[in-house]
């Protein structure tokens, strides 16, 4: 300051302009001659000074440093509350369609004969379809007899790998509170719905590389509508305030052209050791659902899943 002028100071720097600025946009304009002065040696006093470039930037970088912690955790306050918000937002429609649900479902019950209607519209629709599924299936059973019988052998595998598994968990572990229980039907669907979404791109990034390795085609599903699930939940007589019995939120279809590719689908699951096999459902032979649909569903989830 006084008779110094940054021409001069500059003037007596070996740094280049470059240099100028970024000292400049660290120490401020009071600050200013005195680092030039110490990058030269001296201060502006004319006394010898030991203090370096280094030490401006140390002490910016302990700023900035501070700075970006204390932005980083008023932006973390800042999404929990606004989360947090949405949650209850979400809860509270949650309860809302879970009473008209729940009142539609007491009131068709009520219906005269109401067992035996459902029972006709679901036999209709799927007379629609049935014809062309056994068709395709007695084709798949003509062409592929040979791959059917080793079909038959990796359904056998997997259910002796499950019911290892479960013996296994019931040694190991004492039976425990299930943790739905004691909290309300929507929480827990938003806790389902939350462990769903952390899981989606491992699901998916596991299922295309079987995919890829069998050359068939993976077609990702989205999550399972809120809606859905609620049906679910309170069509379930054993436990109609859970999303216990929930198991296909994150989902997706491998389609195969030959029983022999579904055999190499499930093999590479059968063989995979990142994930645990809970459930699989065969609706190829065992069980083929209403109107023929026919597929293997496989239920399993990640062994590093906190929420498994």
């Amino acid at each position: 300051e006084g008779s110094s002028s940054p021409t001069a100071a500059a003037s007596s720097s070996s740094s280049s302009s470059s240099d100028l600025a970024s000292v400049h946009s660290i120490t401020g304009s009071r600050g200013l001659m005195s680092s030039l002065s110490a990058m030269s040696g001296k201060h502006s006093s004319g006394k010898r000074v030991s203090v370096g470039w280094g030490d401006s930037l140390n002490t910016s970088n302990k700023i900035a440093h501070s700075t970006d912690s204390f932005n980083h955790e008023c932006e973390r306050v800042r999404v929990k509350e606004a989360l947090q918000q949405s949650t209850n937002a979400l809860k509270d429609q949650l309860e809302k369609v879970r009473g008209l649900v729940a009142a539609e479902i007491e009131l068709r019950c009520r219906e005269d004969n109401i067992v035996k209607t459902c029972d006709e519209v679901v036999a209709a629709s799927g007379n629609v379809f049935e014809n062309v599924y056994n068709a395709v299936w007695n084709l798949a059973l003509f062409s592929d007899e040979d791959a059917m019988e080793d079909y038959a052998n990796v359904v056998r595998l997997f259910k002796r790998k499950i019911e290892g598994t479960h013996r296994d968990l019931s040694a190991a572990t004492p039976r425990q509170r299930s943790p739905f229980d004691g909290i309300e039907l929507s929480e827990s669907l938003i806790a389902l719905y939350r462990a769903a979404i952390r899981q989606l791109a491992p699901y998916r990034k596991l299922v295309q590389s079987v995919a890829d390795s069998t050359e068939t085609k993976f077609s990702a599903a989205p999550l399972k509508h809120m809606s859905r699930m609620m049906e679910k939940v309170l069509f379930d007589p054993e436990k109609p305030r859970t999303g216990e019995k929930i198991m296909d939120v994150v989902r997706g279809m491998l389609k195969a052209s030959s029983m022999q590719e579904v055999v190499f689908i499930a093999q590479q699951f059968l063989d995979c050791r990142d994930i645990i096999v809970v459930r699989i459902k065969d609706r190829f032979v065992e069980q083929p659902s209403t109107g023929g649909w026919r597929d293997l569903m496989i239920n399993f989830y990640f062994k590093n899943d906190p929420d498994k």
